[in-house]
């Protein structure tokens, strides 16, 4: 269940954050727009850490981690205000793929990378997440669920302020492949499994 597992006491952390949010009237959009920005700021961090300075590189870890709080808040607080809105779903749904590919593109510049596996990686996460959303409750099972693959990618960026690799930097990505097909694999199974209830 990768990070998921502690989702419930994560949630709690943040009560005090929803609670702020209903008090100044921060609607659940908000949220899913901040995760865009936090990502694309992400984004911009990877762009100038590999081109100009590698410490910028650091800065990927806290606007991922600000993308999984957003992520969460968007849901948290859409409950709170007791919210059935359709277009709300959809907005988050596509929030998210959004995010994603705009981190994860982040893999593209770097010169080490190869460039057929960051397409696999991009392909296999657009996969696992469309997944998640199909059974008649969200799927969060997966050994790469988005907030393990924020986790693995910041602390990638991280050593990558460090030293450059092209061993280390595709093993990684092979990483990333193999924990998304598991979390494919995972989610088909509990989707076929709901299926022949």
């Amino acid at each position: 269940m990768g990070l998921y597992t502690i989702k419930p006491r994560f949630q709690k952390l943040i009560n005090n954050l929803v609670n702020l949010s209903l008090r100044y009237h921060l609607q659940p959009d908000f949220y899913t727009y901040g995760a865009c920005l936090a990502s694309l700021f992400a984004l911009i961090s990877i762009w100038i850490g590999l081109k100009i300075n590698p410490f910028f590189l650091l800065l990927v870890f806290p606007f991922c981690f600000i993308r999984i709080l957003f992520n969460a808040l968007d849901g948290l607080v859409a409950r709170a205000y007791q919210s059935n809105d359709p277009l709300g779903r959809i907005k988050n749904e596509l929030g998210d793929r959004t995010s994603d590919l705009i981190i994860f593109s982040g893999l593209f510049p770097l010169p080490e990378a190869n460039c057929y596996l960051i397409n696999a990686v991009l392909v296999l996460m657009q996969f696992s997440s469309y997944l998640g959303i199909l059974n008649t409750k969200r799927i969060y099972a997966g050994f790469m669920a988005k907030a393990d693959r924020m986790l693995y990618l910041s602390l990638f960026f991280f050593l990558r302020a460090f030293f450059s690799n092209s061993l280390f930097t595709n093993a990684f990505l092979l990483f990333i492949i193999a924990g998304l097909l598991e979390t494919v694999i995972v989610r088909l199974r509990l989707i076929m499994m709901e299926g022949l209830q």
